[in-house]
């Protein structure tokens, strides 16, 4: 309960992110619960939407990807089915995540021709939300020893090859598209390696003799089926359909421990996720027969305070609505997270659970009710 001792308010800089590289859509400024004609407040969280592993991060301008990409770069058109490794890594290099016009603003059209859904939708959100120093753009981390996996094209004529770092862990994972309707080669999925992953995780995707990924294409085999795996990442209650590795099982505490953290201060808190329909990579298959799964989720995270109330920032938020002493009744901010799910095969392997391998999470929407002065 917020104690009246005076004027002003006390503020207490905390931050708390989900991924570190390109997700920087947490609040990264002071945020206080202030109770409506007393003047001092109770330090709360600033906690990032349910979506991946809550790590608390430094305050600080915000992390943005490279920043040297050209404005001109484009993608690469594929002259073959599959790229060779140095295609794939030029096709990389060559991304710049938020290319702009000669007035500075976001160049929406040059970004379209290197960013596939929802990635385009995500750096739009990021330069209507954010502050400049927090908006996406520049180029895509580097890897420090990247591995390219590539799939043979499918029947409706769609390629997809994904790099990953040979790094043991916290190594950026990218997924690139080209489709028969549109042969440019596209970002469709951007994540990172959870901290507890060791990248030869990664390392271990089954391919043929002429070096094509082998992709699953039925549940035969496996564990759990790949889509009751994404849709069983929607559901926030405690009992599943089956149980999870110990990286989904810390997400998840994360969640509940920041929705417990917001009650203490008086804050209702929602938090509510949803699949997004678009495809971001096939079903990956393992040599010891697993399957890593692409799942690609919406997450609302909402507090309401009580009548009275109000939760005030510093200005120090990515949000361009924030200024000093900003004050809101309710807010709600929403995330998209991209995330590889491991499942392992029914035989052979001392784990039948499914657990996150890569996960990161950005911003896409901030809505509030701003409160009465």
């Amino acid at each position: 309960m917020p104690v009246c001792v005076g004027v002003g308010q006390v503020r207490v800089s905390e931050t708390v992110s989900v991924r570190r590289g390109l997700c920087v859509g947490a609040l990264a400024g002071a945020v206080v619960i202030a109770a409506a004609g007393c003047g001092t407040g109770v330090a709360g969280k600033a906690v990032e939407a349910a979506g991946g592993s809550a790590s608390a991060t430094p305050s600080g301008t915000g992390s943005r990807p490279g920043g040297s990409a050209s404005a001109s770069a484009s993608p690469t058109t594929p002259k073959a089915p599959a790229p060779t490794d140095a295609e794939a890594l030029r096709i990389v290099r060559a991304v710049d995540l938020g290319p702009t016009t000669p007035s500075g603003e976001l160049d929406e059209v040059a970004a379209a021709k290197q960013l596939a859904e929802p990635m385009l939708s995500i750096v739009k959100a990021s330069w209507r939300l954010e502050k400049p120093e927090y908006r996406m753009g520049g180029a895509l981390e580097d890897l420090d020893d990247p591995l390219v996996y590539r799939t043979a094209p499918a029947a409706n004529g769609d390629r997809w090859f994904m790099v990953v770092d040979r790094a043991t862990k916290d190594q950026p994972v990218y997924v690139f598209r080209a489709t028969a309707a549109d042969p440019a080669w596209k970002l469709a999925f951007a994540s990172y390696m959870v901290d507890n992953v060791d990248g030869r995780r990664f390392l271990g995707l089954n391919e043929d003799k002429n070096g094509a990924a082998e992709i699953v294409s039925s549940a035969a085999g496996l564990a759990a089926d790949p889509a009751k795996v994404c849709a069983e990442s929607t559901d926030e209650t405690p009992s599943k359909t089956y149980g999870w590795g110990p990286n989904e099982a810390a997400a998840e505490a994360a969640t509940a421990k920041a929705v417990a953290e917001s009650a203490k201060h008086g804050a209702k808190t929602t938090v509510t996720r949803k699949l997004r329909p678009e495809q971001v990579g096939p079903v990956w298959r393992y040599g010891d027969g697993g399957a890593l799964v692409p799942c690609l989720r919406e997450n609302a995270w909402t507090e309401t305070m009580k009548p009275g109330q109000a939760i005030t920032w510093d200005g120090k938020s990515p949000f361009k609505d924030d200024t000093p002493d900003f004050a809101v009744t309710s807010y709600t901010r929403t995330n998209i997270s991209m995330e590889l799910i491991w499942v392992p095969p029914t035989i052979g392997t001392a784990s039948s659970m499914p657990d996150l391998a890569a996960s990161d999470a950005y911003l896409y929407d901030f809505t509030f009710k701003e409160a009465k002065r």
